[in-house]
This record gives C-alpha cells, structure tokens and sequence, in this order.
C-alpha cells in the first residue's frame, strides 16, 4: 500500500494498493478547484467506510452502479487531452 508516488508503479511484479487518506486529499483537491465527480466520489467512498461491511456486499450491485456513473460523469467532466501529433507520450 503506498500513497500513488509516480515511481513506485514501476514495480511490476507486486500488487498495487492505494492508501484511502490519501484518495480522499487527492478528491477534496480536485473538489476546491470545482470537479462535481469528485464531490460524488468522495462522497461515496466516504459512505462505504461508514457502513458496514456485510450491507455493502448485500448492496454490491447498487454500488458498483453508482460508481460506474461517478466515473462516467468525471469523464464528462474532464474528458481525456486529444492527441494532437503522432509523436510521444500522450498527455495523461
């Protein structure tokens, strides 16, 4: 479990996990500069930590759903850079 340091995901050969504090201060960033997907989102996970586990998997099929959408109105929201060369790396 680590906290999405860009150098650490070029260890390839172990799982990846990302910290839950550190999710949430990545969301409330993008939050004050005005993404509504993430207000949703953080919302959401925040929901999920409050509630019990065994309700969450009974809900699991809601909760996926929702999730789903969050992600498909942060799309919306910011869709991704157009590629505007065939050259280099995209933008992420």
């Amino acid at each position: 479990m680590h906290d999405s340091y860009a150098s650490y995901f070029n260890f390839l050969s172990i799982i990846h996990a990302l910290c839950g504090a550190h999710i949430i201060r990545e969301l409330t960033s993008q939050e004050e500069i005005g993404r509504q997907w993430a207000v949703k989102m953080k919302t959401l996970l925040l929901k999920l930590k409050a509630t019990d586990e065994e309700q969450n998997m009974n809900n699991r099929e809601n909760i996926v759903k929702h999730y789903q959408q969050i992600l498909t109105d942060g799309i919306q929201e910011e869709p991704p850079p157009e590629r505007k060369g065939k050259r280099g790396r995209e933008k992420k």
